[in-house]
């Protein structure tokens, strides 16, 4: 992918903004382009650099705080220079999503679109917990063309549930995934065995993983349609990667990309395997897309897309997929 461009302030004006999310956004904004320069060039000569820590928090900030300044007030109640930097927020989180693509990491997937067949809005959770899911989306999109009154999305959904969890830093810690060689160990030391079903992708014998693009920390454990989730361990903070995985007494025997909040790519799949390239078993199976081709790990970052799919991989998830 080329190098986008560095990230454009919104603009206030000649008048200064008392608004704490438009200052917040300008601030990390100045403060990541002043280093961009320097670790694209380093992606450019290097295409398994890792974005460091500092930065992923500061794209982080922007997108946090673009949502906030979305979820204000809707369109309908705004004077015309608040409708032009609501459409700044929006185009900035286009941006976001480049510059992320350029590192191989993922934002929470947040469609703005009304028109986009099965679009998503997880960002909605992410400002939020109780805003989640589809029926959810279709409500904002609603509050943000048709509310007259000035009335933050979250009062408008005042009566709002869900049950979904996001951990605090103790429960991550519980789901932290640690490596003794090529043998995975849960949190405690234990070999880890994984035996649940994905909520996503209903592949058995396995638990959810992410791995977190700001600490390159991986988190696993038992997902639960509507109340665990891939975002639930990091809070929806962006990842390098995410899906699931078989693990059987500490033995990689698969992964893949499964995951519906973060949609990862072949680019994630290939980021992850870099960082992880001696911990990982070259005979385990992977599927760097959703539903895409399985190969062997070997394979796979030998030659990329080009290495032969495995068969027996392909068997191997037939038999634990319904």
């Amino acid at each position: 992918m080329a190098r986008p461009e560095p990230l454009q302030p919104i603009g206030i004006g000649e008048k200064p903004t008392r608004n704490a999310a438009l200052i917040a956004i300008n601030e990390a904004i100045r403060r990541y382009n002043l280093t961009f320069p320097t670790v694209a060039n380093q992606r450019e000569r290097d295409r398994h650099f890792v974005l460091d820590g500092r930065m992923v928090g500061l794209l982080d900030s922007i997108y946090v705080h673009c949502i906030a300044y979305l979820l204000m007030r809707p369109m309908s109640s705004r004077s015309a220079r608040g409708e032009a930097r609501v459409m700044a927020c929006a185009n900035l989180t286009l941006a976001l999503r480049k510059h992320a693509k350029f590192f191989d990491i993922r934002f929470l997937r947040g469609d703005l679109d009304p028109d986009k067949a099965g679009g998503m809005n997880y960002w909605l959770e992410r400002h939020d917990q109780r805003l989640m899911g589809e029926e959810i989306f279709n409500e904002f999109l609603g509050w943000v063309t048709n509310n007259p009154a000035k009335q933050p999305f979250g009062e408008f959904m005042a009566d709002a549930t869900s049950e979904l969890q996001y951990f605090t830093d103790l429960n991550r810690d519980k789901h932290e995934i640690h490596f003794e060689g090529k043998t995975i160990l849960t949190h405690d030391g234990e070999l880890l065995t994984t035996d649940s079903e994905g909520a996503f992708s209903g592949l058995s014998d396995s638990f959810i993983y992410v791995c977190s693009a700001r600490t390159r920390k991986i988190y696993s454990g038992r997902s639960e349609r509507g109340v665990v989730h891939h975002s639930s361990f990091l809070r929806g903070e962006p990842i390098i990667a995410g899906g699931d995985w078989v693990v059987t007494r500490g033995k990689l025997k698969f992964l893949n990309a499964a995951s519906g909040h973060y949609r990862p790519t072949a680019g994630n799949m290939r980021q992850f395997l870099q960082l992880y390239v001696n911990q990982l078993d070259y005979n385990a199976f992977v599927q760097p897309t959703h539903k895409g081709p399985i190969y062997r790990i070997g394979d796979y970052l030998k030659l990329g897309e080009k290495a032969t799919p495995s068969a027996e991989g392909a068997r191997f998830v037939a038999d634990r997929t319904p």
